[in-house]
């Protein structure tokens, strides 16, 4: 299982990061991840240099962490179990201390040290830091490009088909929202996307221009923390029900969820996918729990998805991040077909 340096290989290594990262998303109990790169003279004197290093290694960490390849012959990881944030600082001054007393300074050099302590990214800005505890995002496997190229093309393909497709209705909505209520044509704000990182969300506007947003941070809160009492008493939804925001030509828009379809730009920018978990606000992001983070993380947002058409506004928080988390582990090309297939029904169905 371990080299000929008493390091475990990548795919290893990243097997046990990936299973420390979801035992922390279970018990909230944090690790810390070390990252040291090797330059270039380490690895023109590899052999030598880095068991050199490893031994430097096995003085400073304990029997219970992890050491391993991150990136083979590139990136030396250290899972270290159950440190918390205010032990982090504690143990880059062990580390560095004894790299800078037993190697030569011109090999000290050649090193670059990171430390991330997981979970300690409290907000959307800061979110991409912790990619690093995602080693799916550096698989570079035949199957996950295949799949990520093929899925690629189909937005954009049809994305483009469906803009042209509908740039009527594009020109429609356009002049009855602009009669409907004074403001522009098309909703911007910012959403939380692939890997936490934050793009424009475009939608046609459905409300009143300079509406306030504290009526629906307070109802994503209690709906994420389980106190939303919106819907039919029973069940509940994740729209605000009756929101005297919401202009006339708004409410038509909101309920066969027409007003999405500018979210077609974001699919040919980028930001988006046609199928998808739905995209988060950053504040909403801020109320979530660990595990709930993998919904953002792992995979861009999209128009449609495994939650928009079986859960759509009548599930709960818990289970519309769980059917997104079944969506990322099973996602495949037949499955966003079938999805986009049966989007439209659930669009004219109405959802609140």
């Amino acid at each position: 299982m371990k080299d000929e340096f008493g390091l475990y290989r990548e795919k290893i290594f990243d097997d046990m990061l990936r299973r420390e990262r979801k035992r922390t998303e279970r018990t909230q109990t944090p690790f810390a991840l070390i990252m040291i790169e090797l330059r270039r003279l380490f690895k023109l004197k590899a052999k030598k240099s880095i068991r050199t290093l490893t031994g430097i290694l096995d003085v400073c960490f304990r029997e219970i962490d992890i050491r391993g390849w991150y990136k083979q012959r590139s990136t030396i990881g250290i899972i270290c179990p159950e440190v918390a944030r205010q032990h982090v600082e504690a143990l880059r001054q062990k580390v560095e201390s004894s790299l800078d007393k037993a190697l030569p300074a011109s090999f000290r050099r050649e090193l670059s040290v990171s430390y991330i302590c997981f979970p300690e990214i409290d907000t959307p800005e800061k979110a991409d830091k912790s990619l690093a505890v995602y080693p799916e995002f550096k698989s570079t496997s035949l199957k996950k490009v295949t799949q990520d190229v093929c899925k690629r093309c189909m937005d954009v393909t049809v994305a483009a088909a469906m803009l042209a497709f509908t740039f009527p209705l594009f020109i429609i909505f356009s002049l009855l929202i602009k009669i409907d209520s004074r403001g522009p044509v098309f909703f911007r704000q910012k959403r939380v996307g692939f890997g936490g990182r934050q793009f424009t969300f475009l939608k046609f506007r459905s409300m009143y221009v300079n509406s306030d947003d504290n009526v629906h941070k307070t109802f994503v809160r209690d709906f994420i923390h389980g106190n939303a009492t919106e819907g039919n008493g029973e069940t509940k939804v994740f729209k605000i029900e009756k929101d005297l925001r919401v202009t006339r030509m708004g409410r038509f828009l909101r309920k066969t969820s027409l007003d999405e379809l500018p979210q077609l730009i974001n699919v040919l920018r980028g930001d988006m996918s046609l199928v998808g978990p739905r995209p988060a606000i950053p504040y909403e992001v801020d109320e979530y729990h660990i595990w709930h983070r993998r919904r953002v993380m792992e995979i861009k947002p999209g128009i449609t998805g495994f939650w928009q058409v079986y859960g759509r506004s009548i599930s709960s928080f818990e289970k519309m991040v769980r059917m997104d988390i079944h969506y990322i582990k099973y996602r495949n090309l037949l499955l966003d077909i079938i999805l986009l297939l049966k989007t439209p029904l659930s669009m004219f169905k109405g959802a609140y």
